[in-house]
């Protein structure tokens, strides 16, 4: 089967990292043998993979609905990073969209796995996080294990701010450098889809200057 091949009116997401332009006009695959819908390609590309890939991404752009102007909270200098099954690619999509148009990145993760998506983190210096809502339990824990062994201090910092109900979110990031350099350093803004985390994780990343937002 031949590669897939992207009909666009501008310039097409290499990795999605330094995208820009109008979203694709169409996008099709074919062979010698069978000329394939866009529906059909959509279908074959959830069923080959557990997560939202660019190639997602494009597929719903080509739809034209993610690319409908809308207000955004990302601007050119985000760096989202995404771990969502594909069963989210369309509300993804809408999300990333904006990101991608202002000049900012978009990076798809290797899997869903909650180790994958922090080491991820770190390696793409993301701002933003987009996960599934029960995602974000096992990543606190991952967190809740690097303050109980990492140093007292920052520990003890930790335990101040779960009483300082005053300070901001960026104020909360700056008190606690180890474990934000442990994310990447830059990230501010936790996003799910999908279902909601459960309240106590909620709050725990909000008291580490994290705010858990609903996508869409």
């Amino acid at each position: 089967m031949d590669p897939v091949n992207h009909s666009t009116s501008g310039r097409l997401p290499g990795p999605l990292s330094s995208a820009t332009g109008p979203a694709p006009a169409a996008v099709a695959l074919s062979s010698a043998e069978a000329g394939l819908t866009h529906a059909e390609v959509a279908d074959a590309v959830a069923r080959a993979t557990e997560v939202v890939t660019p190639h997602h991404l494009l597929l719903a752009w080509a739809g034209s609905s993610a690319a409908e102007p809308r207000e955004s909270p990302f601007s050119e200098r985000t760096a989202l990073l995404a771990a969502l099954p594909p069963r989210h690619a369309e509300e993804l999509a809408a999300a990333a969209w904006p990101v991608v148009e202002t000049g900012g990145r978009v990076h798809c993760a290797r899997s869903c796995e909650p180790g994958t998506v922090v080491d991820e983190l770190r390696a793409t210096r993301a701002t933003d996080l987009v996960v599934r809502g029960d995602l974000l339990c096992p990543i606190r824990r991952t967190l809740e294990r690097e303050l109980a062994t990492g140093p007292i201090v920052t520990l003890a910092v930790f335990e101040g701010l779960q009483r300082d109900r005053d300070r901001g979110a960026e104020a909360r990031r700056a008190a606690l450098p180890a474990l934000h350099a442990w994310l990447g350093s830059k990230l501010t803004t936790l996003w799910y889809a999908g279902e909601p985390a459960d309240a106590e994780t909620v709050t725990f990343f909000t008291r580490v200057g994290l705010p858990v937002r609903r996508l869409g």
